[in-house]
């Protein structure tokens, strides 16, 4: 793909979300995610595209899961993808942060987060995530971010799923697990849109 090419479809879709999202305190979405499962490697110019389009949804900081590993830093996704390098792999995940709980200006607070044999990112914003954490014996000092009680309590739980059925907010969710490492889980509650898509197959 040429580089006129990857700048007119970012500059395309920038446009499409400017015109289409809703920026009123209502209708704003925040943060923006993507993953990718499949039979053979992603287009590593797509998984850009998305990641550039998704600065739209949140420039705080920006965070990947790919090849085993988290790459996250504040800023926006620009500045990432000229310090970081995305490797084609069969599984990933991306994460575009608009702040809403814990400090903007952190790396520590970008997704994903990495509890146990559990890797996720959240769209969205709890608002019972301290109850959940002490109803489960942990601390508020022990997370910054509210989206860190949901993939916390969601490794100590990976068979029932309960923390899906107990949080209050708004969630949609992308993670992973070590035990599954070529599975892609995704969830979502009424409150927040997560769509999914096939390319060439995958």
């Amino acid at each position: 793909m040429s580089v006129l090419t990857f700048f007119n479809i970012f500059i395309a879709i920038v446009l499409w979300n400017i015109i289409f999202s809703s920026f009123g305190k209502r209708g704003m979405l925040y943060c923006g995610m993507v993953g990718f499962s499949g039979a053979s490697d992603f287009d590593l110019n797509k998984i850009k595209i998305l990641l550039l389009s998704n600065m739209t949804r949140g420039v705080h900081s920006t965070g990947i899961w790919n090849r085993g590993l988290i790459h996250k830093q504040a800023g926006n996704a620009i500045e990432f993808l000229a310090n970081s390098k995305i490797k084609p792999s069969k599984l990933f995940m991306g994460h575009d942060r608009h702040a809403t709980i814990g400090n903007k200006g952190e790396s520590k607070n970008a997704h994903p987060f990495r509890y146990g044999d559990i890797v996720g990112q959240h769209n969205g914003t709890l608002r019972n995530h301290w109850q959940l954490a002490r109803a489960n014996g942990k601390e508020m000092k022990d997370f910054d971010v509210d989206s860190q009680v949901m993939f916390h309590l969601i490794n100590e739980d990976q068979e029932n799923l309960k923390v899906l059925y107990e949080f209050e907010g708004a969630a949609a969710l992308i993670w992973v697990n070590a035990n599954f490492p070529n599975r892609l889980y995704c969830f979502r509650n009424a409150e927040r849109p997560l769509f999914r898509g096939m390319v060439d197959g995958n």
